[in-house]
């Protein structure tokens, strides 16, 4: 009985829409498929940035470096793209997220971040204070997701999604 239910309802011949399709990128060209990571080999190894509607999973080995890189992409997106982006770590505390991302963007050594030697240096404490400003205006959201079911973490960043980032007039989800 299944195989005789009318279930091709979206069967399409394979080239409908395509003429359309290839006008539309013709006129419309871009450097970049998906969002750019901020790093062109990166983007390039993903097959043209952070596409809609994927998943891009980095794993190493603990203290290799994915953390930092997160951090990068972040401050990336959501610093000079200005696209909301949501970090959902299973790790480390937002407060070990801190230090990176002020010596990333202000070049402050992060050992003098973490130790608050910063503050004795007057150039360093600005640079530290801009950092923070520019942060805080940044659409850049975090939650520790340690321990939680990954159904509860979905969850988490659909409602997310829905209250942050929001669809735009078509209903398609905005970047």
């Amino acid at each position: 009985n299944s195989l005789s239910s009318n279930g091709s309802e979206g069967i399409v011949q394979i080239s409908d829409g395509l003429q359309p399709f290839l006008t539309n990128l013709a006129e419309n060209p871009r450097e970049i498929v998906g969002i750019s990571t901020g790093y062109g080999r990166l983007d390039k190894a993903m097959g043209g940035g952070q596409r809609r509607k994927s998943t891009n999973i980095i794993a190493a080995r603990p203290g290799i470096g994915k953390t930092l890189l997160a951090d990068a992409i972040s401050l990336h997106s959501a610093g000079r793209l200005h696209i909301p982006v949501l970090e959902l770590d299973t790790e480390m505390d937002i407060t070990g997220h801190w230090p990176r991302m002020l010596a990333s963007m202000t070049h402050v050594p992060i050992e003098e971040i973490e130790t608050g030697k910063f503050a004795k240096n007057l150039q360093s404490a600005r640079k530290v204070d801009k950092a923070v400003k520019i942060l805080e205006k940044m659409p850049l959201h975090y939650m520790n997701v340690a321990g939680k079911e990954f159904e509860d973490i979905i969850a988490i960043a659909r409602r997310w999604v829905m209250q942050k980032v929001g669809f735009d007039a078509h209903g398609v989800t905005n970047d």
